[in-house]
C-alpha cells in the first residue's frame, strides 16, 4: 500500500498515515479479493481521492482503483435526510449529493424560465422581420410570377405562417403550446 501512495506524490506520501489494511475474501475464483485500508483522518482521504488519478499514467498501477466508503453513521444520516426530503411537501425539488449536500432540483419549470428570456427576444423579432404575402390577390404576381408557385402552393404557405404565429404568439398553458408546436411543425 505504501507504494500507491508514494505513487500518488511526495506531498500525499508525507500526510498520509494508514491506520490499518485488511484484504477481503475475494468475490470470484482466481481473483485476489479487495483491501480495505482506514486512514486516521478524512482529509487523508479526501486528499487521496484528489490524487488517484495519477495511477492511471503508471503501468503497473492503472488497473488500481480506489473508492472512498461511507461510514455506518455517515449513510444513516444520508438516509434520514432523504427520507426527511420525501415527507416534505416540496420535497422532490431537492436532491442530495454525495458529499451530503442539498440542492435543488432542475425541474422543468426552472428549464422554462430560462428559456423564456431568448424565446421573448425571438418573439420580439418576428413581429419586427416583414412577412412575404404569398396570396395571389396583388398585382405583383405578374411582375415575378414563379412558375412552381400555384394556389395551393401559397394556401400551405399561409396556413403554415398561421400557426406558427399562433405558437410563437401563445402564452398560455404548456400542455396547449405543446399542442401548437406540434400542429407547426407537422
Amino acid at each position: 500500500m505504501n507504494d500507491i501512495i508514494h505513487k500518488l506524490g511526495q506531498s500525499v506520501a508525507k500526510e498520509v498515515k494508514i491506520a490499518a489494511v485488511k484484504r477481503l475474501n475475494p468475490r470470484f475464483h482466481g481473483k485476489p479479493g479487495l483491501v480495505k485500508m482506514s486512514l486516521e483522518n478524512t482529509d487523508q482521504k479526501i486528499l487521496i481521492l484528489r490524487n488517484k488519478h495519477k495511477l492511471k499514467t503508471d503501468e503497473n498501477y492503472k488497473t488500481v482503483f480506489i473508492q472512498g466508503a461511507k461510514s455506518r453513521i455517515e449513510r444513516l444520516i444520508e438516509n434520514n435526510t432523504r427520507a426527511i426530503l420525501r415527507e416534505l411537501p416540496q420535497g422532490n425539488q431537492f436532491r442530495l449529493t454525495g458529499n451530503g449536500r442539498i440542492f435543488g432540483r432542475k425541474t422543468q419549470n426552472n428549464e422554462d424560465s430560462e428559456v423564456d428570456v431568448p424565446i421573448n427576444h425571438i418573439d420580439e423579432m418576428n413581429c419586427k422581420i416583414p412577412v412575404y404575402d404569398a396570396s395571389r390577390k396583388t398585382r405583383k404576381r405578374h411582375k415575378s410570377s414563379k412558375p412552381f408557385w400555384n394556389e395551393e402552393l401559397g394556401q400551405l404557405w399561409n396556413a403554415m405562417r398561421l400557426k406558427e404565429k399562433q405558437f410563437l404568439s401563445f402564452k398560455g398553458r404548456s400542455s396547449t403550446r405543446r399542442r401548437f408546436r406540434e400542429e407547426f411543425q407537422h
